[in-house]
């Protein structure tokens, strides 16, 4: 067995050691793993016209890691269901405002 080999041998033992390290104190409470994030969402604050969000979407394709932007259209069901939690939110905090006097 030459040094080259032998040395490859004693790396890839180390690195099996410092896994195995890593696995026991994760497993004992040691070490926290963090979550993996996949994606995000981002919901803007206001529609936004097709040739106005292109500026938006290039911006986000910059970021580094991003694969994919895909705009959301907007549609009257979106619009309704943002409208309807809406006012529902007004009429809870009219409620407990009344009820304050």
């Amino acid at each position: 067995m030459n040094k080259e080999e032998q040395i490859q041998i004693w790396q890839t033992q180390r690195l099996n050691f410092d896994i195995c390290r890593r696995r026991r104190q994760v497993l004992q409470g040691g070490i926290k793993m963090t979550d993996r994030y996949s994606g995000f969402i981002v919901v803007l604050e206001k529609d936004l016209r097709q040739d106005d969000a292109e500026d938006t979407i290039k911006a986000i394709k910059q970021i580094k890691g991003v694969l994919r932007v895909a705009p959301q259209i907007s549609d009257y069901a979106l619009l309704a269901a943002y409208s309807r939690a809406r006012q529902e939110l007004i009429e809870r905090l009219w409620k407990v405002l009344e009820e304050s006097k």
